[in-house]
């Protein structure tokens, strides 16, 4: 009963963005109130698209493998097959890590102003969240603080870079000094979704993280840098043992056969992400 009634709770809404009034009588709108791509997304992503409408009494694939093999070769065989999770969008990856990983009264540490979902999927599971707020003159993570913070019942940690809605990023040795601090069994999420936008020499993906086998999960979304918000699909990458984990959990055809064209042909024009 207790759970449920967190469940209830107003504080786990999500609020988006306000849309467009359909009774505007404005020529062109370019809705951006979260964030959207005012271009729209790439022509082959169209085209794939308006191809795939073709077939849509045909159930879509059982699996995401196709979508999976196609990051493979994105992050040039750096990683490997079952090391890529896909989803209807990235903030439900994070509510499968969530859903696999957390029991009651476990912790998890967050640091606002961040993506409000962390903190209500959070108590969905009728986890204990704790803020550790951004520092208040820069907005960069307090990494003393999120170590001070660790308890034995932590078990996840939200890290977002470039972080929604501070513009800020979490700077290599920041996030070198604070995994270095952890116990081993905490599982970051390092939700990455606007890495296409930094340029600031010491930003870092978690692709060297991952690949250095820290319990990390980076989440990535074909939202916001390919335009493809309506179509609700995402990727993580981690290392083996954590993206079966959470497979156990994702039911078969996940993917609509539209966003699943989509993604892949996405990761195909980079000519589209240059100019985004």
């Amino acid at each position: 009963q207790q759970h449920l009634k967190t469940y209830l709770t107003v504080k786990n809404k999500y609020k988006g963005g306000k849309s467009i009034p359909p009774s505007a009588k404005i020529p062109k709108v370019y809705k951006l109130s979260s964030n959207e791509h005012p271009l729209g997304c790439s022509p082959k992503v169209l085209a794939a698209i308006q191809q795939a409408s073709q077939n849509l009494h045909i159930y879509p694939d059982t699996t995401d493998l196709r979508l999976r093999t196609k990051l493979v070769e994105y992050f040039d065989q750096q990683l490997e097959l079952n090391q890529f999770l896909t989803a209807a969008s990235g903030s439900e990856i994070i509510d499968l890590t969530f859903r696999a990983f957390l029991r009651p009264e476990d912790e998890v540490i967050i640091s606002t102003p961040c993506f409000v979902p962390y903190g209500t999927f959070s108590r969905w599971m009728g986890a204990k969240v704790v803020d550790v707020p951004l520092m208040e003159d820069n907005y960069q993570l307090d990494v003393d603080g999120i170590l001070a913070a660790v308890t034995d019942r932590t078990r996840i940690i939200a890290l977002t870079s470039p972080n929604n809605p501070t513009g800020t990023y979490i700077r290599k040795a920041d996030l070198d000094r604070l995994l270095a601090g952890l116990p081993a069994d905490i599982l970051i999420i390092y939700d990455e979704v606007y890495r296409h936008f930094a340029d600031a020499t010491d930003y870092v993906d978690g692709l060297s993280y991952v690949k250095a086998g820290y319990p990390m999960i980076a989440i990535n979304s074909f939202s916001k840098t390919y335009g493809l918000a309506a179509m609700r699909i995402g990727y993580a990458y981690t290392n083996k043992e954590i993206a079966n984990y959470i497979r156990q959990i994702i039911k078969p055809f996940s993917l609509p056969t539209l966003a699943l064209e989509a993604g892949i042909a996405a990761l195909q024009d980079n000519d589209f992400v240059r100019q985004t």
